[in-house]
């Protein structure tokens, strides 16, 4: 019973360290995975090239509900042009924070939503055959 506490001490510390034994018994980088319902953890043990992700993705923009500043991150695989456009509940485009071409990798952006009454907002990022649409919640 105690080796069993110690271990899991020992993760429970790695873990808080920022890094977390992999099966192999190495040590890799914990990578925090954000996505709309949970929170994920994935062990970097340096095999995974972060400059350029697999997949296309769309996060949960951040904070939300937020005012009137708010974090908007995404993710490409290839090179493409990319639109990343705000509209209201009626589906009116209200700005476009992103319309150019892109290389493959991680980005963020922030909108700023001054001058905006309170309300649920959609974004949209569209990049090549890849669409993804997220709701944000400005509160004033």
């Amino acid at each position: 019973v105690m080796n069993k506490i110690r271990k899991q001490v020992q993760i429970y510390t790695d873990i808080s360290k920022g890094r977390l034994q992999n099966g192999s018994g190495d040590f890799g980088t914990l990578i925090p995975t954000f996505s709309s319902e949970n929170l994920t953890a994935v062990i970097d043990s340096g095999d995974v090239n972060q400059d350029t992700p697999e997949h296309f993705f769309l996060q949960q923009n951040y904070p939300n509900p937020f005012n009137p500043t708010t974090t908007i991150s995404w993710q490409l695989a290839v090179t493409g042009y990319v639109d990343l456009s705000i509209y209201n509940i009626l589906g009116e485009k209200v700005t476009t924070l992103v319309n150019e071409e892109k290389n493959a990798g991680l980005y963020q952006v922030e909108w700023d939503a001054s001058g905006l009454s309170t309300g649920i907002y959609f974004y949209r990022l569209q990049a090549g055959h890849y669409q993804e649409i997220k709701k944000a919640i400005l509160i004033r």
